[in-house]
């Protein structure tokens, strides 16, 4: 029973998720110690790799810096937003180029639920 749940559940997932989902997950910083899917977590890079070019090889090894929490990115009180998080890490110039990409990644709307909800109060 539990393995036809979990099925029907990583399906809907599948239908749901799109590699800027995955993307934005490998950069959210509450999320650091969960566990991701391979599969989410190599669309999220296929994302990255076309997004950045060729950006991306110097980028990536400051991205697996950040999910391995080390350094300068050791979990602190500053997790709870993501947003603030990484507007902090922009004063680092090591890492300004990685917080200026997270922040644009996780400023985009998570669905278009929003949009269209503010569409549908306008025409009422």
């Amino acid at each position: 029973m539990s393995n036809f749940v979990h099925d029907k559940l990583n399906k809907r997932w599948d239908l749901i998720v799109d590699q800027i989902h995955s993307a934005a997950f490998l950069f959210d910083p509450r999320y650091c110690d969960v566990a991701i899917r391979q599969q989410d977590f190599e669309e999220g890079e296929e994302f990255l790799r076309k997004t950045l070019g060729n950006k991306w090889k110097d980028l990536a090894k400051q991205l697996y810096i950040f999910r391995a929490q080390k350094g300068i990115f050791k979990p602190g009180e500053e997790k709870l937003n993501p947003i603030y998080y990484w507007r902090r890490l922009r004063s680092t110039i090591e890492y300004r180029e990685l917080a200026d990409f997270a922040l644009r990644l996780l400023s985009f709307p998570q669905s278009s639920a929003a949009c269209e909800r503010r569409m549908s109060s306008i025409r009422q």
